[in-house]
């Protein structure tokens, strides 16, 4: 695995004389559990652990993972090309249909992705990725979480999300360079369940043939096959997100702009091109300016579930049946612990955990 430059830990600071009072307290504000068994806070939780990098201390936002500065591989073949990122952090899983459910009720501003009813999330799927979710309404519920937590919460940018997605050692999937089926949902999980032949590739027989059904329009009017976040724990990244491959494609922050890497300001925090520079995309039943999607889900095939663009574009106007979202936030400021805390130092550097904290 590759190191980072400098140290860096995850502090988790717990108060020490009042462990339960905290863990209740956390128990009444989550918003679902991930399949890993990690509450989901609401999303307006101020919550945060605690990352020391090069000596800085940060807090950072539960459910969500840091990313330290520093320069990656981005694209692949003539695309490739070296990009430096500031610091910053991004959503552990996807933003979950319970999560989504707490905005709606709070703004009253977006109407419910079009296969919830009555204005409810399918029953027992809170803690799925949203579907159904423009761009325009994702970013809606960036500004409104921005202004609920004071933390600058945004889409992530095409460059955000293959680092966080890649790590150090610019893998072509989230989890490694083998091409396994084993370690996301893509279309082959929704077809053996539906009785379809997924070769051993991956590859589903008929996938395009079966697209064209009632069944399978009744299926996505249902949300299709999308999967507790967290459901494929060896689908990890390296700096732990989960789902980054399959389940949902996710909205990136950027218009698309085919040959965007070539230009000068795509080497350090790049932001993708202006609206006046995006290119236009033709597509059936769409002509116009697009916002670039990453990441497959459970309707693409495998390779499209790489962590490498494959330049997929949707109108940011429209929802999708396979289209969700995470957020990214800037580092949060610098901190210092209280005298009678207790710090558990994780060092996200290694594969297993040491604790390195002392009681103060």
């Amino acid at each position: 695995m590759g190191q980072f430059v400098g140290s860096v830990f995850l502090v988790l600071t717990v108060g020490w004389a009042s462990e339960e009072a905290v863990a209740d307290a956390v128990s009444e504000q989550y918003a679902c559990m991930a399949a890993t068994g990690e509450k989901i806070l609401l999303p307006w939780s101020k919550q945060t652990s605690v990352v020391i990098d090069g000596g800085k201390r940060v807090n950072v936002p539960e459910n969500m993972v840091y990313v330290p500065a520093g320069a990656f591989t981005m694209g692949d073949r003539e695309s490739k090309h070296r990009v430096f990122l500031d610091a910053y952090c991004i959503g552990k899983y996807e933003v979950t249909n319970a999560e989504w459910y707490e905005f709606l009720v709070d703004t009253r501003r977006v109407t419910a992705p079009r296969h919830w009813k009555n204005g409810k999330f399918p029953e027992g799927k809170g803690n799925h990725p949203v579907l159904w979710v423009s761009w325009d309404d994702a970013l809606r519920y960036c500004g409104w979480m921005s202004q609920r937590t004071g933390w600058n919460v945004t889409l992530p940018t095409q460059a955000q999300w293959e680092k966080a997605a890649r790590g150090p050692d610019a893998f072509f999937f989230p989890w490694g360079n083998e091409r396994s089926a084993k370690h996301c949902n893509y279309n082959g999980v929704c077809a053996s369940k539906l009785g379809l032949t997924v070769g051993s590739n991956g590859v589903v027989a008929g996938w395009k043939e079966f697209t064209t059904t009632t069944e399978y329009r009744e299926f996505v009017g249902t949300s299709g096959y999308t999967t507790p976040v967290g459901s494929f724990p060896t689908g990890k990244s390296f700096y732990g997100c989960y789902d980054m491959a399959g389940n949902a494609y996710e909205w990136c922050l950027d218009w698309y702009k085919k040959d965007y890497y070539r230009l000068k300001d795509a080497g350090t925090n790049p932001l993708g091109p202006a609206e006046s520079e995006a290119d236009v995309v033709n597509e059936p039943g769409y002509s116009g300016i697009a916002k670039l999607i990453r990441g497959g889900s459970w309707y693409a095939h495998l390779m499209s579930c790489s962590a490498v663009s494959h330049q997929e574009v949707r109108n940011p106007r429209y929802p999708y049946h396979s289209v969700g979202f995470r957020v990214v936030a800037e580092m949060p400021s610098a901190i210092s612990p209280m005298s009678n805390e207790r710090q558990v130092e994780i060092d996200v550097t290694k594969t297993s955990a040491s604790v390195r904290g002392t009681n103060r």
